[in-house]
């Protein structure tokens, strides 16, 4: 019975482990440089089914700037991202600035041959991003150089994201 008992809290341990690893969660620290208080969320996935293209939505608050949240948006492939747009219910926002260049990640290393991945960072401000977390469904097309492709998420749907925007705004606010 102690080794049923045993492998069941590994299991669930494991679990735990993977879905942490899968669908990362909202991080609150102090900055170690200047001691700000930053809120992040990693990266996780941005669409609400296999069907949509596969993006990447992760997020970030610093009380530097707390008028902006700056959104690091993910691509699968090797892409030049030049920007990102929002269909909240209807209502397009195209407030956000892209800062920097992006980023490739080719996901090879000695052990896993992962499938490329390309991000950007843009900065938005915080009115707008509150009404994307509160929208029933938002569209989110991300321009690439000859290109676009196009997920959706919000309160209505099932995308990893989703749940992850409430309870970012909702600690964010703390803050103000």
């Amino acid at each position: 019975m102690k080794k049923l008992t045993l492998a069941c809290v590994i299991l669930l341990s494991a679990c735990t482990s993977m879905n942490q690893a899968l669908s990362p969660s909202l991080q609150v620290q102090k900055n170690d440089f200047d001691g700000t208080m930053e809120i992040i969320q990693p990266e996780v996935s941005a669409a609400s089914s296999l069907s949509e293209a596969y993006h990447t939505l992760g997020f970030k608050w610093s009380a530097k700037k707390p008028d902006s949240v700056f959104l690091y948006v993910g691509v699968y492939g090797i892409e030049s991202i030049r920007g990102v747009a929002f269909n909240l219910d209807g209502n397009i926002i195209e407030s956000t600035t892209k800062i920097g260049l992006t980023d490739i990640d080719l996901g090879h290393t000695e052990l896993v041959n992962l499938p490329n991945r390309s991000m950007a960072t843009f900065v938005m401000p915080l009115n707008d991003f509150k009404k994307l977390a509160t929208s029933d469904l938002v569209k989110m097309k991300v321009e690439m150089g000859n290109s676009y492709s196009v997920s959706s998420f919000g309160k209505t749907t099932s995308a990893v994201v989703s749940p992850k925007l409430v309870l970012f705004t909702s600690e964010v606010d703390k803050y103000l």
